[in-house]
Parts: structure tokens; C-alpha cells; sequence
């Protein structure tokens, strides 16, 4: 294709189509990055408090419907996304009004901070001993935890492990 000045014009990079789609997806993956920002921000900013820990409940739960939309997945899996994040919203609204028993053995208050820190201590069977949890609950989800924690690892190093004698496919560049 020969251009006004006489030289060769180059092809757009995407189809049309294609080019919209992009756009439309950087969006979605935009929308996600800014709810996960402001997710972490009001953590780390907000002091503990139940209204801290319903709209980061609505966060987490946002984040999860837009990172399912981002992903392409719809219909059914974020219809059951979105009742179980309604759910937790209201349950953590139910908790900020009503009260909710303690979760860790020692009487600590159960703040974001301290949940995230037992939660990774928990899953990567570090167990610390500091935080324990009180209730037979407590106790299975973090066994649950803790086996998660266990399969991701198992996952993680045998997909290096396997790809370590492989040769790069051609075309890439490592």
C-alpha cells in the first residue's frame, strides 16, 4: 500500500475490531487495578473499625466481580460471585451492628492486619503461635488454609520443575 508521499504505509498493528477489544479490556483491567488500589489503601490507611472492615468487605467483593468480568468468565460464575460477595457484605454489616464473637484465642481484636498476617502464617504453615484461633470454625478454616497453602506449593514447583529441561519455544525471546 503506497501512501500520500509516495512511500510505503504500514498496516495498523490490530484490526479494528481487535483494537476495540483491546481498549475495552484495558478498561476493565483499569477498573480492577483502581478497586484493588483503593482496597489496599483503606487498610492501610483507615483505623480498625467495622466500618473499615465493611467497605473493605464491599472492595473485596468488587474486586472479585471485576476481576472475574476482566477474565471474560460471566453468566453463571458471576451470578454465584455476586451472591456470595453480597453475602459476606452483609454478614460483615450484621457483625459491624450486632457484634461478633472473638476470633483469636488470646482476646486479640480480630483487625485486617492481624487476619492477613495469621492468614499468611496459616497458609504457609509458618504457624507462628502468636494467633490462634478460638473456635472449632477457626481452627478448620485454617486447616483448609494451610492445605491451599500446601497444594499451591506442590503446584508452583512442579510446573518449574517441568519446564526446566524444556527448550523455549521459537519466537521468544528469554
Amino acid at each position: 500500500m503506497v501512501g500520500a508521499t509516495g512511500t510505503e504505509a504500514s498496516p495498523p498493528l490490530l484490526p479494528r475490531d481487535a483494537a476495540a477489544g483491546w481498549r475495552s479490556g484495558t478498561a476493565r483491567y483499569g477498573l480492577l487495578l483502581a478497586t484493588v488500589f483503593v482496597f489496599v489503601a483503606v487498610q492501610g490507611i483507615l483505623p480498625p473499625s467495622d466500618a473499615q472492615q465493611v467497605i473493605v468487605a464491599g472492595l473485596s467483593g468488587a474486586s472479585l466481580l471485576l476481576a472475574l468480568r476482566a477474565a471474560g468468565l460471566g453468566g453463571h460464575v458471576l451470578a454465584v460471585a455476586g451472591g456470595a460477595a453480597a453475602i459476606v457484605l452483609v454478614l460483615s454489616v450484621v457483625r459491624a451492628t450486632v457484634g461478633g464473637d472473638p476470633f483469636f484465642a488470646n482476646g486479640d481484636t480480630a483487625t485486617t492486619s492481624r487476619c492477613l498476617y495469621f492468614s499468611f502464617t496459616t497458609l504457609t504453615t509458618v504457624g507462628y503461635g502468636d494467633f490462634v484461633a478460638r473456635s472449632n470454625l477457626g481452627h478448620t478454616l485454617a486447616v483448609f488454609e494451610a492445605l491451599l497453602g500446601q497444594i499451591y506449593l506442590v503446584t508452583v514447583v512442579s510446573v518449574l520443575v517441568s519446564n526446566l529441561g524444556r527448550p523455549a519455544r521459537p519466537g521468544r525471546s528469554v
